[in-house]
This record gives structure tokens, C-alpha cells and sequence, in this order.
């Protein structure tokens, strides 16, 4: 018996030294991880700093949009067409990059409507030898007011079109030409941006070189009449339809009034956020099931996802930089400032972060691209996003707050080791003919099970006069199947915690299983297993034959195998069945083994198990007259 006992001291010495460190291991390598952030230094985590990024960039505007081009066709080398637009007009740049979107494929490229561009750019357009567009085979459309001269330089080299404001107004004519040449555009939905402030058009971009949707402009006095009377031509077209109009436009630009008047044309719903930033972040956001408009990027955390971060203080950068999500990448646009990314897209960008639990082989893939040089955006704040882009296991927030869920857990277990400690002191001083093993049991219970831990002390041990032995203290059977539930919980997840975190650090062997039985190699369900068995080990064979020195080990182990097994695995079942449902269903991320997320997982895990154990505690305390043991 008393090498029972030493070897149940042993393994609860070691327990409490290991949820007594997790804190102070917890606090460091969050202060850690806000110091490298901070101060841009990632080398601890071996992330290149592009590895996750790339960057258009160029000395002007011209060059950084047919670098653009490049990168859209450096596989394919065929451009069917370039499409020009004013560097200075965004609304026109960005009616222009409905022609970028698939059949048609032109490439953008931005110029001074003023100033006639130079050799090297002409010969760079003649470089990629646009095949033409359309029966006519147009090399070029000009889209947006340009001066004569230019007109003349490039017709003198390319056969051109010229789309303006001349006729119709510049929306209305793209939109004709687009009808013309794109015959996938859908007709269903139609999307109305500020003409007011074009930072509120920015982030369809990357939407509207996909999909090429009518786009129309409205301010503060709502469309103009042109506009209303294509809105309502194209509601006749889809006679009982209803035409989905998406007002991409704030309250202070489009207000209520403007709605209840586009409201008698179509179904109205307006997506748009308080600031570009913001804004921004809704469109991210946002998905029409019935119409599939929308990125929907935040709700599928566990995919691959693409963004084009621009600045909205440089709209034609980012309009240019759009065209590369044409034909291979697919992902909405992102605003933010030059040396500092806004806090709330940096908390988008952490909720869609690529994480991984027990191998980084099957965690998604993420992408930015940059638009803009280091002036635009700066380089830490590119490494900043590359950071996050890369898969690897769930880490604190660093230099953004903890978020609420990380502050709870922080909390929870703060208050844990705080109880532990004072556990320990009002064992040692106001119950000193408690046996060290029943101290120490207490002790790993509070640790793991948190206040509720404690309140069960609290209430198993209230009342009762220090100096007076256990024995000769009689509880009532409720007070009893307390203590019971919460020290085998308590040590019952310890244990499973423990055993979780030496399988995965020390890289234990898969059960490799096939067949119906498939699940049991799935790396969470298996250390889930090895812990149960372990915990059941100790608590059946160790811990407690080790509470009673009264009789003997093999009478002990005999007569009391049955309740304690029973009990440790109600506690295995619930705590395993919580954490399981918290890390793969309910939690956006996995979060990985030894990361405060998984902590509090765990935590929440043991807490679940007392509830589940506490009934069938009760019951053995009301069947067994000896079973008051702890």
C-alpha cells in the first residue's frame, strides 16, 4: 500500500507541476508572439516574408497595370484585347474592368487621359499583340473621356474603339458594349455604386472582373433617369422575376428615400459597411443564396481563400492590380491604410486563418496579392498579412487584443491555478489529518476543472472544524457525490491532458485502422482513446486503492473497481465528447495541441464532464455506505 501511495504522489506531483506551468507558458508565448509582431521580426516562425503575398507594383500607374497584364497571361501569352481607361476616373477604370471578366478577357491598362503615353509603353502594348475583340477584331477600347492626340497616337498603331460619355452616359454605353461581346452576363442582378465618393466602389473590383454584373452609378439624389430606365428595361425582360438591385452604397449617400424609390422597380438590399474599410469587409462578407452574389469568404473558414488588399486612397492601383482575378484567382478586395492595417481586417483575416490540428498536409490555402508599391502599402505591413496567411496551428492574436474567447480562457485558467494554490494552502493548514495523496487529488482537480473545482471544495468541506480527522466527519450523500465527481473529473481529464500532450509531442504511432472502423485513426479520436485507458489505469490501480489504508490493496481493488471504472468513464466520455464537438464542430478553427484555445477547450471539456458524472456520483454515494472517499 505505501508503494501505492508513493507512486499516486508521484503522478499527481506531476499533473499539478504541469497545469501549474501552463499559464506562465501560455503568458510568455503570448507576449512573445505580440513582441515579433510588433517589432516585424517572424524569424522564429521561418516565414519568408512573400512566401504568402505578392506584390503589383510599378513606377506609375501605367506600368504597374501592364505588369498586371503580364502576370495574367504569362501562361497563356494570348491577350485577346487591351481595354484603357483614365488613371484618373476610377468609376471609369472600374466600368472598364467588366471587359476583363470572361468570355471577352481584355487586359486594363490605365493612362493619362491628357498626356500622350510614351515609346516604351506603346511598344509594351504593341509587345503583347492583342488579337482583337468582337466581330470587328477591336485591338483596343477606350473607355472614359481621352484627348484627341491619344486617340491619334494609338489609332495610328491599333485598331481602336472608342467607348465615352458622348452618347449615352459611360455606364449605359459600357454596359451596351458588355451586352454586345459578354453573353454570360446575369441579368438578374444589378449593382449600384457611389458616384460620390468612388472609395465605395473599390470593393467590387474583383468582383466585377469575374462576373461582369451591370454596374450602375447612384448618389445622394438616387440614379439618374438614363439609369432608372435601364433598371426598369431590364425588370421587364425578367417579366414575373424580380429584379435583385445590391446598393453598394452607405446611408449617408444612399438614404431611405432612395430606397423606397428603386424599391418600386426591384427587390432592394444594400450591402455596405460605414467606412471603405468596412465596407469593404461587407461585401467580403455577404452572400445572396438565390442570386449567388457575393463572396461569402468569412463562413468558409476551412477553404482556400484569395484577397487583393489595396489602399482606398490609391483607387486606380487597386482597379488595375483587380484584373489578375479574372481568370485564375477568385477572392474579394480588401482596403486598408499604408502603414497599418485596420484592426477590424485584421480580425477577418485571422477568423479565415489556415490552420491545422495534428498535420499542416491537408490545412487551406491563403493568398493576398498587394496593390501598390511600398509608398501604397508598406513591407511590414505585407509581412503583417503574409504572417497571417500562413497555415500552421492556431496562435494567440498578437498584436491585435486576444479575442474574447482567448480573454475568457485566459481568465478561466488564471482563476484555476489561483484556486489550486489556495487549495493546496487550506488543505495544509485548516485540514492537516487529510492524507497528502486526498490533498493532492484536490489539488489537480481544481486545477482542471476551475471554479467549479473550487466550489466543490467549497461545498464538500464547509462547516467542517480544522484538526478533526476525515474519517470522523460525516457528509450527506450530496456533499459526498460532489467530492467523488469532481476529484475523479478532475483527474480523470488531467490525465487525458497530459497523455494528449505527450502523444503529440513526443510523435506517438497512428492506429492505422480501414473498414468500419476508420475513425479510430483520426489523430484526435486516437489520443482521446490512449488517454481514457490511461486515466482509467491510474485512477482504478493508483489513485484510488491509495485513499484507504484501512484494508488491503486486493480487497480494496476489488470491491471498488467497478464504481471507479464507471465513474472515470462517464468523465472520459463527457470530457472527450466536449472537446471533440468544440475543436472540429463548433470552433472555426482546430485549434492545436498545447495553444490556449485547446487549453480552454479542454477546460470547458472537464467542466461538461461534472455535469455528466455528478448524477451517477450521487447514485453510488446513496447505494454504498463506504463511498465516501474523497
Amino acid at each position: 500500500m505505501m508503494r501505492v501511495k508513493t507512486a499516486a504522489r508521484i503522478i499527481l506531483y506531476g499533473l499539478i507541476v504541469v497545469l501549474l506551468a501552463t499559464p506562465f507558458y501560455l503568458t510568455y508565448d503570448h507576449v512573445m508572439c505580440m513582441r515579433r509582431s510588433a517589432s516585424g521580426d517572424y524569424a522564429e516562425d521561418a516565414v519568408p516574408l512573400t512566401a504568402h503575398t505578392t506584390r503589383l507594383s510599378g513606377d506609375n500607374i501605367t506600368d504597374l497595370s501592364l505588369q498586371a497584364v503580364r502576370v495574367r497571361y504569362a501562361h497563356s501569352g494570348a491577350v485577346p484585347g487591351l481595354v484603357v481607361a483614365p488613371a484618373a476616373d476610377p468609376l471609369a477604370a472600374l466600368y472598364a474592368l467588366r471587359l476583363t471578366a470572361p468570355p471577352v478577357g481584355a487586359g486594363l491598362v490605365l493612362l493619362d487621359a491628357d498626356e500622350e503615353p510614351s515609346k516604351e509603353v506603346l511598344a509594351e502594348m504593341k509587345q503583347l499583340s492583342p488579337r482583337g475583340i468582337g466581330q470587328r477584331r477591336k485591338q483596343i477600347i477606350l473607355v472614359g473621356e481621352f484627348s484627341q492626340q491619344i486617340r491619334t497616337k494609338l489609332a495610328r498603331r491599333f485598331r481602336i474603339r472608342c467607348v465615352d460619355s458622348s452618347g449615352p452616359p459611360l455606364a449605359l454605353a459600357v454596359d451596351e458594349l458588355v451586352s454586345e461581346l459578354n453573353s454570360t452576363v446575369n441579368d438578374e442582378r444589378v449593382i449600384l455604386v457611389s458616384s460620390e465618393d468612388s472609395r465605395y466602389a473599390l470593393p467590387l473590383a474583383t468582383w466585377l472582373s469575374r462576373t461582369a454584373d451591370h454596374v450602375y452609378p447612384i448618389d445622394s439624389n438616387g440614379p439618374s433617369k438614363d439609369v432608372v430606365s435601364r433598371l426598369q428595361s431590364l425588370q421587364k425582360q425578367l417579366g414575373d422575376k424580380k429584379l435583385n438591385i445590391y446598393l453598394a452604397s452607405p446611408l449617408h449617400i444612399a438614404g431611405t428615400a432612395v430606397v423606397e424609390e428603386l424599391g418600386k422597380i426591384g427587390q432592394i438590399t444594400r450591402v455596405a459597411g460605414r467606412n471603405p474599410e468596412q465596407h469593404a469587409l461587407a461585401m467580403a462578407r455577404y452572400y445572396d443564396r438565390g442570386t449567388h452574389f457575393g463572396w461569402y469568404s468569412e463562413n468558409t473558414p476551412h477553404k482556400d481563400h484569395v484577397h487583393l488588399v489595396g489602399n482606398p486612397e490609391y483607387p486606380e492601383h487597386l482597379i488595375a492590380s483587380a484584373q489578375v482575378f479574372s481568370d485564375i484567382w477568385a477572392g474579394p478586395t480588401l482596403l486598408t491604410q499604408s502603414e497599418a492595417i485596420c484592426p477590424s481586417v485584421e480580425t477577418y483575416l485571422w477568423s479565415i486563418r489556415p490552420s491545422w490540428t495534428d498535420s499542416s498536409a491537408g490545412a487551406p490555402f491563403n493568398y493576398t496579392w498587394i496593390a501598390g508599391g511600398e509608398a501604397i502599402i508598406s513591407w511590414p505591413l505585407q509581412a503583417r498579412i503574409d504572417y497571417i496567411n500562413t497555415a500552421g496551428p492556431y496562435l494567440t492574436q498578437t498584436s491585435r487584443a486576444s479575442s474574447g474567447l482567448e480573454s475568457l480562457l485566459l481568465l478561466w485558467m488564471t482563476a484555476s491555478w489561483l484556486g489550486g494554490v489556495w487549495t493546496w494552502c487550506h488543505s495544509t493548514m485548516r485540514r492537516r489529518t487529510v492524507g497528502q495523496v486526498k490533498r493532492l487529488a484536490w489539488v489537480t482537480a481544481v486545477l482542471t476543472t476551475g471554479p467549479l473545482g473550487l466550489l466543490g471544495y467549497y461545498l464538500s468541506y464547509r462547516g467542517e472544524r480544522p484538526l478533526v480527522a476525515a474519517d470522523s466527519s460525516s457528509r450527506t450523500p450530496l456533499t459526498q457525490a460532489v467530492a467523488g465527481a469532481v476529484v475523479v473529473v478532475g483527474v480523470t481529464s488531467a490525465l487525458m491532458i497530459v497523455t494528449r500532450l505527450v502523444i503529440k509531442g513526443g510523435g506517438a504511432a497512428l492506429l492505422m485502422t480501414t473498414g468500419s472502423i476508420f475513425w479510430l485513426g483520426n489523430p484526435g479520436i486516437w489520443s482521446l482513446m490512449v488517454g481514457y485507458a490511461v486515466a482509467a489505469a491510474v485512477v482504478i490501480f493508483v489513485l484510488d486503492p491509495s485513499m484507504d489504508s484501512s484494508i488491503s490493496y486486493s480487497k480494496d481493488l476489488g470491491a471498488r473497481w467497478p464504481v471507479t471504472l464507471s465513474m472515470v468513464t462517464s468523465a472520459a466520455l463527457a470530457f472527450s465528447l466536449a472537446v471533440w464537438l468544440l475543436e472540429y464542430l463548433y470552433l472555426s478553427w482546430p485549434p492545436v495541441v498545447g495553444r490556449t484555445a485547446w487549453w480552454g477547450s479542454a477546460s470547458i471539456g472537464a467542466a461538461f464532464a461534472l455535469l455528466t458524472t455528478y448524477p451517477l456520483s450521487l447514485y453510488w454515494a446513496a447505494a454504498l455506505p463506504q463511498y465516501d472517499r474523497f
